[in-house]
């Protein structure tokens, strides 16, 4: 069948609460200025990449389901 755009949608689920939570946690006083730096690299890393899976689920949702590698 191929991979569908719908694939996006457990990273949303599960990679959405945890940029949540290290936006959180880098915020908080009392955390180390390596430790909020390092937190922020990986957040602006999960956010593109969240980024690229909202689309790809919007894409779905709106009725794109062309299994991919099958597009042309």
């Amino acid at each position: 069948m191929g991979y569908v755009k719908l694939l996006g949608l457990p990273h949303l689920l599960i990679w959405g609460p945890l940029a949540v939570y290290l936006f959180r946690k880098q915020a908080k006083d009392a955390m180390p200025i390596v430790a909020r730096w390092i937190i922020r690299v990986i957040l602006v890393t999960l956010l593109i990449s969240l980024a690229f899976d909202v689309v790809d689920v919007l894409r779905y949702i709106l009725g794109e389901r062309t299994p991919l590698g099958r597009e042309a």
